[in-house]
């Protein structure tokens, strides 16, 4: 029977979450892991059977801190506009720092493993949630004839934005803050504008 090591899940998620977030998902191997570690590729393989395994590992372990610091930064005090340009500049900063991750998430996809296209997709519908969920009590406070549904699509259109204007600001080497601020304004004039239509208003 392999030896517990205690403590070695985490270890290996916190080691291979920094390898991870630099490189993309063929430019990190087990063996490169486990040196990090301090373990043998054999053990490592005891605890995660697969590179996959750890990588996927790794994905939900960023999207409940994503989860915990959103979830925290609306509740801090502050108006309306400031809470959510906060949450807008944390999505933008949570995407641009997880690039590698989001592209490796896409080449797992079109490999098309059963397992892994489950799990992505589980990955995915759990993000979508979690901008909605965390901040649709804010929402409502101001707007309150948006459904939930609807800031569901809005955020889906503000997280395409976001990797388009990521791309955008790398190619460029522009200074991001444009960048959030222009989400803000799509955000809060989608806002708005569903909030008016669904009062039965044309203009606000």
């Amino acid at each position: 029977m392999p030896k517990i090591i205690e403590g070695i899940e985490k270890k290996v998620i916190k080691v291979s979450g920094k390898l991870f977030l630099s490189e993309f998902y063929l430019n990190v191997d087990a063996r490169t892991i486990a040196k990090e570690v301090g373990v043998s590729v054999g053990t490592l393989y005891n605890y995660f059977p697969t590179k996959q395994d750890i990588f996927l590992a790794v994905v939900d372990k960023k999207f409940e801190k994503i989860e915990c610091e959103l979830v925290k930064l609306l509740k801090e005090e502050g108006s309306f506009e400031e809470r959510i340009y906060a949450y807008i500049k944390k999505l933008y900063l949570h995407t641009e720092s997880a690039m590698n991750l989001h592209r490796s998430l896409a080449y797992l996809f079109i490999i098309e493993d059963e397992v892994v296209l489950k799990h992505i997709e589980s990955v995915h519908k759990s993000f979508q949630n979690i901008m909605r969920n965390t901040v649709f009590s804010v929402v409502i406070e101001k707007y309150p004839n948006i459904t939930e549904s609807e800031l569901g699509k809005i955020l889906t259109v503000i997280r395409s934005s976001i990797f388009f204007f990521i791309k955008q600001h790398r190619e460029k080497k522009a200074d991001f803050s444009g960048d959030v601020k222009m989400l803000y304004e799509i955000f809060i004039g989608f806002l708005k504008s569903i909030n008016c239509i669904n009062k039965g208003e044309i203009n606000e």
